[in-house]
Protein backbone atom coordinates (compact mmCIF):
# COMPACT_ATOMS: atom_id res chain seq x y z
CA UNK A 1 0.00 0.00 0.00
CA UNK A 2 1.77 3.63 -1.17
CA UNK A 3 1.90 5.99 1.29
CA UNK A 4 -0.72 9.12 1.16
CA UNK A 5 0.85 12.05 -1.26
CA UNK A 6 2.05 15.35 0.37
CA UNK A 7 0.11 17.69 -1.34
CA UNK A 8 3.05 20.10 -1.70
CA UNK A 9 5.65 17.88 -2.60
CA UNK A 10 3.20 16.86 -5.73
CA UNK A 11 2.65 19.66 -6.82
CA UNK A 12 6.07 20.75 -7.21
CA UNK A 13 6.65 17.25 -8.97
CA UNK A 14 3.86 18.47 -11.61
CA UNK A 15 5.46 21.73 -12.14
CA UNK A 16 9.07 20.20 -12.55
CA UNK A 17 7.95 18.99 -15.99
CA UNK A 18 9.11 22.28 -16.75
CA UNK A 19 12.39 20.51 -17.31
CA UNK A 20 11.30 18.01 -19.29
CA UNK A 21 9.18 20.53 -20.88
CA UNK A 22 12.26 23.63 -21.76
CA UNK A 23 14.56 20.96 -24.10
CA UNK A 24 11.56 20.45 -26.59
CA UNK A 25 10.83 22.14 -29.59
CA UNK A 26 7.39 23.25 -28.13
CA UNK A 27 8.75 25.26 -25.52
CA UNK A 28 9.55 27.95 -28.27
CA UNK A 29 5.31 27.86 -29.20
CA UNK A 30 4.74 27.92 -25.57
CA UNK A 31 6.86 30.88 -25.37
CA UNK A 32 5.74 32.75 -28.24
CA UNK A 33 2.07 32.42 -27.13
CA UNK A 34 2.41 33.40 -23.29
CA UNK A 35 4.73 36.25 -23.83
CA UNK A 36 4.92 37.59 -27.03
CA UNK A 37 8.59 36.52 -27.46
CA UNK A 38 9.93 34.33 -30.44
CA UNK A 39 13.05 31.75 -29.73
CA UNK A 40 15.19 30.31 -31.79
CA UNK A 41 17.05 28.04 -29.24
CA UNK A 42 16.11 26.74 -26.45
CA UNK A 43 17.10 28.23 -23.20
CA UNK A 44 20.40 26.44 -21.58
CA UNK A 45 19.19 26.35 -18.04
CA UNK A 46 21.71 25.34 -15.56
CA UNK A 47 17.99 24.39 -12.77
CA UNK A 48 14.65 24.98 -12.29
CA UNK A 49 13.72 26.19 -8.81
CA UNK A 50 10.04 25.61 -7.12
CA UNK A 51 8.85 26.97 -4.65
CA UNK A 52 5.54 26.43 -2.32
CA UNK A 53 4.20 30.03 -0.97
CA UNK A 54 3.10 30.34 2.60
CA UNK A 55 0.52 32.80 1.64
CA UNK A 56 -1.66 34.29 -0.77
CA UNK A 57 -4.74 34.94 -2.27
CA UNK A 58 -6.47 32.73 -5.12
CA UNK A 59 -10.17 34.89 -5.92
CA UNK A 60 -7.98 37.78 -6.24
CA UNK A 61 -5.03 35.19 -8.24
CA UNK A 62 -2.28 36.87 -5.50
CA UNK A 63 0.87 35.45 -4.60
CA UNK A 64 2.74 36.02 -1.33
CA UNK A 65 6.27 36.03 -0.49
CA UNK A 66 7.25 33.91 2.04
CA UNK A 67 8.34 31.04 0.93
CA UNK A 68 7.59 27.41 2.73
CA UNK A 69 9.67 25.46 0.90
CA UNK A 70 12.10 24.90 -2.09
CA UNK A 71 12.55 22.75 -4.92
CA UNK A 72 15.37 22.68 -7.59
CA UNK A 73 15.24 20.48 -10.65
CA UNK A 74 17.61 19.53 -13.16
CA UNK A 75 18.76 16.60 -15.06
CA UNK A 76 18.98 14.48 -11.49
CA UNK A 77 15.30 14.71 -10.67
CA UNK A 78 13.96 16.99 -8.02
CA UNK A 79 15.11 17.71 -4.61
CA UNK A 80 14.24 19.60 -2.05
CA UNK A 81 16.59 21.86 -0.63
CA UNK A 82 17.10 24.76 2.06
CA UNK A 83 17.55 28.29 -0.37
CA UNK A 84 18.14 28.69 -3.66
CA UNK A 85 21.57 29.99 -5.36
CA UNK A 86 19.93 33.09 -7.79
CA UNK A 87 22.48 34.14 -10.01
CA UNK A 88 21.98 38.16 -10.22
CA UNK A 89 23.77 39.76 -13.69
CA UNK A 90 23.36 42.85 -15.26
CA UNK A 91 23.59 41.53 -18.31
CA UNK A 92 20.39 41.52 -20.84
CA UNK A 93 19.32 38.09 -21.56
CA UNK A 94 15.90 36.48 -22.74
CA UNK A 95 16.29 33.71 -19.91
CA UNK A 96 17.40 33.49 -16.62
CA UNK A 97 19.71 30.78 -16.16
CA UNK A 98 17.58 29.44 -13.21
CA UNK A 99 14.44 30.25 -13.31
CA UNK A 100 11.94 30.08 -10.55
CA UNK A 101 8.08 28.84 -10.40
CA UNK A 102 6.38 29.41 -7.16
CA UNK A 103 3.15 28.46 -6.56
CA UNK A 104 -0.08 28.74 -3.63
CA UNK A 105 -2.96 26.43 -3.05
CA UNK A 106 -5.75 25.97 -1.06
CA UNK A 107 -5.28 22.54 -1.69
CA UNK A 108 -8.05 22.33 -4.64
CA UNK A 109 -6.93 25.16 -6.41
CA UNK A 110 -3.76 26.59 -7.74
CA UNK A 111 -1.87 29.79 -8.66
CA UNK A 112 1.44 30.08 -9.95
CA UNK A 113 3.98 32.32 -10.64
CA UNK A 114 6.39 31.87 -13.73
CA UNK A 115 9.88 33.53 -13.78
CA UNK A 116 11.91 32.33 -17.14
CA UNK A 117 13.73 35.63 -17.87
CA UNK A 118 13.52 39.10 -16.65
CA UNK A 119 11.30 39.98 -18.93
CA UNK A 120 9.24 36.80 -18.73
CA UNK A 121 7.09 36.68 -16.23
CA UNK A 122 3.42 35.78 -15.56
CA UNK A 123 0.66 34.46 -13.10
CA UNK A 124 -1.61 31.56 -14.03
CA UNK A 125 -4.14 29.86 -12.27
CA UNK A 126 -6.03 26.44 -12.44
CA UNK A 127 -7.28 23.64 -10.44
CA UNK A 128 -5.70 20.44 -9.15
CA UNK A 129 -6.83 16.55 -9.58
CA UNK A 130 -5.84 14.80 -7.05
CA UNK A 131 -5.46 10.81 -6.27
CA UNK A 132 -3.79 8.70 -4.07
CA UNK A 133 -0.74 8.95 -5.98
CA UNK A 134 -0.47 12.04 -7.75
CA UNK A 135 -1.32 15.57 -8.48
CA UNK A 136 -2.68 17.05 -11.98
CA UNK A 137 -2.97 20.77 -12.87
CA UNK A 138 -5.89 21.16 -14.86
CA UNK A 139 -7.78 23.89 -16.84
CA UNK A 140 -4.99 26.30 -16.15
CA UNK A 141 -5.12 29.58 -17.35
CA UNK A 142 -2.74 33.24 -18.09
CA UNK A 143 -4.19 35.56 -15.91
CA UNK A 144 -1.05 37.82 -16.80
CA UNK A 145 2.04 38.18 -18.40
CA UNK A 146 4.67 40.60 -20.16
CA UNK A 147 3.33 40.93 -23.69
CA UNK A 148 0.45 38.69 -23.80
CA UNK A 149 -3.08 37.89 -24.60
CA UNK A 150 -5.06 36.91 -21.21
CA UNK A 151 -7.36 34.03 -20.60
CA UNK A 152 -6.79 31.47 -22.67
CA UNK A 153 -5.68 27.98 -21.20
CA UNK A 154 -2.38 27.39 -22.08
CA UNK A 155 -1.40 23.96 -20.71
CA UNK A 156 -2.75 21.16 -18.44
CA UNK A 157 -0.18 18.45 -16.32
CA UNK A 158 0.98 15.63 -16.39
CA UNK A 159 2.48 15.84 -20.15
CA UNK A 160 -0.18 17.48 -21.98
CA UNK A 161 1.53 20.58 -22.66
CA UNK A 162 1.45 21.65 -25.97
Amino acid sequence: MSAPIVLSSAIALALADIWRFHKSEAFADYVARTYGKHVTHPPSFECVYIAEIENGNLDKREIGGIVRKWWMVNDKGIMEIRSPQLPLTDEPVLFDRRPVLKFYTDGERIVTGERLGPNLICRQTGKLFSTKTSVSITDVRLVWATHANNGHIIYQTPNARP
